[in-house]
């Protein structure tokens, strides 16, 4: 039995899962509007949701490689592709701003972790 399908299917798993960050990263833009209206912000406070965002990332690919060095790139993945489908679940849940940015913060740690991932 050839492993081609097999090749193939991980290949889509972590193309995907690599296109998580921007995607998250640019597509909360177009929410800013309503999250600033709903929560009753300023445009500087509701950046946040943004910035928390790339804060998080940032720093979190270097120590996500370590881990994935540590741990296994694999393990890391899917640990953090698991984060990722937890907190896409309770982030529209978040009760108040704050929370919502905690919840995107761990979204992009969670996102992070494709990016050591040996292609």
């Amino acid at each position: 039995m050839s492993n081609k399908p097999r090749t193939a299917l991980a290949l889509a798993g972590l193309s995907l899962g690599s296109a998580l960050n921007p995607l998250n990263s640019s597509m909360i833009a177009v929410a800013l509007v309503v999250l600033r209206a709903d929560f009753g912000l300023d445009v500087a406070a509701v950046t946040w949701v943004v910035t928390s965002f790339y804060l998080a990332s940032a720093a979190g690919q270097p120590v996500m490689g370590r881990l994935a060095d540590r741990f296994r790139p694999r393990r890391m993945f899917m640990l953090g592709m698991a984060l990722v489908a937890v907190t896409c679940a309770l982030a529209p849940l978040a009760p108040n701003f704050a929370l919502l940015c905690v919840a995107r913060a761990v979204m992009a740690l969670g996102t992070a972790t494709a990016y050591p991932v040996p292609w």
